[in-house]
């Protein structure tokens, strides 16, 4: 899990954090499967203000860093990974607007 934040002349405004979200196994195959997480936090009370769950059902993908500027959000991260035996982990950057 990551941790930022956005700010404005100085104050905190929001957090961000980002990790993994509904991480699953298949009983009959073994394969993990699960998606992206992106959520946005009030710094003052920590209720989450939204969230955003990137990623497919037909494999496992994850954040592990924010990058924020003033209009944009770039996830960066992994994904298309099977747990069966592949092994296989693709680099993956979501870019969106800040939200």
């Amino acid at each position: 899990m990551f941790i930022g934040g956005e700010y404005s002349e100085g104050k905190l405004l929001s957090i961000y954090a980002c990790g993994i979200c509904a991480d699953y196994m298949m009983p009959d195959t073994k394969k993990i499967f699960g998606y992206g997480l992106i959520s946005k936090i009030n710094p003052v009370n920590g209720n989450v203000i939204d969230n955003k769950i990137l990623g497919d059902e037909t494999y496992r993908s994850g954040f592990n860093r924010l990058l924020i500027n003033n209009t944009n959000i770039i996830g960066v991260g992994w994904t298309k990974h099977l747990k069966s035996g592949d092994n296989e982990y693709k680099g993956w950057f979501c870019k969106m607007l800040r939200f």
